[in-house]
C-alpha cells in the first residue's frame, strides 16, 4: 500500500473509493503559454503563462468483486471528480481535488497473467485545486 505524510493514499473517483486498486497516478499540471509580445521590431518573444491544465494518468488494478462499482466510473466522455491524497481527516494533509473527464480507457493484461489492470487518461474539465484537505 501507497503511503503519503505518513499515511496511506486515497483515491476517489465520484466519491467512489479506488484506494485499494489503483497501482500508478501521474498527476502533470501545466500552464498554457500566451505570447506577449509588444512593440516595433521586438528581439525576443516576450510569454506570459495562460490557462491551467491537469491531466491525470491512473492505472487501477481488475478486481472481479469491486469491477461493478468503479467500472461505471471508467467510461470515455464521462466527467468525473478526482480526488487525491492523503487518506484521513486531520488537516494539514496535501490534497488534489478537480473535475476532469475521461479521454481513454485502456485495457492491460501482462503475458504471465499477474496483472490485468485498467489505464485512464483523465483530462482538466473545470478549475481544480491543489492544496490540503
Amino acid at each position: 500500500m501507497a503511503i503519503l505524510a505518513n499515511q496511506r493514499v486515497y483515491v476517489g473517483l465520484n466519491t467512489v473509493d479506488v484506494s485499494e486498486h489503483w497501482v500508478s497516478l501521474t498527476l502533470t499540471e501545466t500552464a498554457a503559454p500566451i505570447d506577449v509580445t509588444g512593440g516595433a521590431n521586438p528581439q525576443t518573444v516576450e510569454r506570459a503563462p495562460g490557462l491551467l491544465r491537469a491531466r491525470v494518468l491512473l492505472t487501477l488494478r481488475y478486481d472481479t468483486e469491486d469491477l461493478p462499482v468503479y467500472g461505471a466510473q471508467m467510461r470515455p466522455g464521462q466527467p468525473i471528480t478526482l480526488v487525491y491524497g492523503a487518506e484521513g481527516s486531520a488537516a494539514g494533509k496535501p490534497s488534489f481535488t478537480g473535475v476532469f473527464f475521461v479521454t481513454q480507457v485502456s485495457h492491460t493484461r501482462a503475458v504471465d497473467k499477474s496483472a490485468v489492470t485498467f489505464d485512464l487518461v483523465l483530462e482538466s474539465a473545470g478549475a481544480f485545486s491543489v492544496g490540503e484537505f
